[in-house]
């Protein structure tokens, strides 16, 4: 443990050492996902689609603030789906300016967390997004994280339609059969239901006061996701792979247990409870130590050449 608290310190101060050629990376590289992954779920190949351009977008994403995330994301969507259908684009910019103007327009540090639900959803990691949110943001990511999975299942849902349709069909039909195929998916209903309650788990067990609340929290909620996932899959007949769930639990779980060892690490063998009054209230505190390394101290031990070498010559002549 010792060597993992020394390890754990070492990185932390590494990063803030580095705070800013590292931010800048993170956001390149996030912006590079961010774009492949539209791309990908879209079903387009338009010339956000080149390698070069995706570069261009990436790096003009590194000047922009981190604030500004959902802003960006939302117009890389609508050009996305702009060249499928300029209908649906206009549907999918309503969406984002509504939730722009209710919502992400006082809460724009939580706007990041659409992106990372929009990429995380196809993968094997999508377990993590509620368990995540729900640790590292509270109730305040909520609808980001909606947002992000309305708009991945709307890439999803519109790909299969214009696959099946003729380009010639009319707008309000295609609207209708955009509507209608989203709120008919049984699909996204599960996700809803799943990542809520999952959140709203993750949350309280992290909030609770008994000891190890937030190493216990993560695996906790993550079961109660994989249960209601599976037994709702169950139920509405979707289907779904037993083994696919258990792998995304697992690789979720420990990466959330990673982050959260970094973010915080509290010494529960030194917890103290205080008690005090002032002249309206009782005062019940529970103080819970944070672990700092402090840096290694050496102990160098000088070694006197000079007389090593004289012994080294007396014994020498005898």
């Amino acid at each position: 443990m010792q060597r993992l608290l020394s390890f754990r310190e070492k990185v932390k101060t590494f990063v803030d050492k580095h705070n800013l050629p590292i931010r800048c990376i993170g956001k390149f590289i996030g912006a590079m996902i961010m774009l492949y992954s539209a791309g990908a779920l879209f079903g387009s190949d338009n010339l956000l689609s080149g390698f070069s351009i995706c570069v261009g977008i990436s790096i003009i994403c590194v000047f922009i603030p981190f604030s500004y995330s959902f802003i960006i994301f939302a117009i890389v969507c609508c050009i996305y789906s702009m060249t499928i259908s300029v209908d649906v684009m206009f549907l999918l910019l309503i969406i984002c300016l509504m939730m722009y103007i209710i919502y992400n327009r006082n809460f724009m540090q939580y706007g990041y967390l659409a992106i990372l639900t929009f990429v995380l959803m196809p993968t094997r990691l999508s377990a993590a997004i509620p368990v995540f949110v729900g640790i590292f943001a509270g109730p305040m990511g909520i609808p980001p994280m909606l947002m992000g999975i309305l708009i991945y299942y709307y890439a999803i849902t519109l790909n299969e339609i214009m696959n099946n349709v003729t380009r010639n069909v009319g707008t309000y039909q295609l609207y209708q059969l955009v509507l209608d195929s989203i709120i008919s998916n049984k699909e996204i209903m599960l996700c809803l239901l799943s990542f809520l309650i999952t959140l709203l788990v993750a949350r309280q067990l992290y909030r609770a006061k008994f000891n190890f609340a937030w190493q216990v929290s993560i695996p906790i909620s993550g079961i109660v996701y994989a249960v209601i996932y599976l037994y709702g899959s169950f139920l509405l007949e979707i289907e779904s792979s037993i083994t696919d769930t258990i792998i995304s639990f697992i690789l979720s779980m420990v990466i959330l247990e990673i982050l959260q060892f970094f973010q915080n690490v509290v010494d529960y063998s030194r917890v103290e409870n205080l008690q005090f009054e002032d002249d309206e209230y009782y005062y019940y505190v529970k103080a819970v130590p944070k672990i700092k390394i402090m840096k290694e101290e050496f102990n160098i031990k000088k070694i006197n050449t000079q007389r090593n070498s004289l012994i080294h010559r007396k014994n020498k002549k005898e």
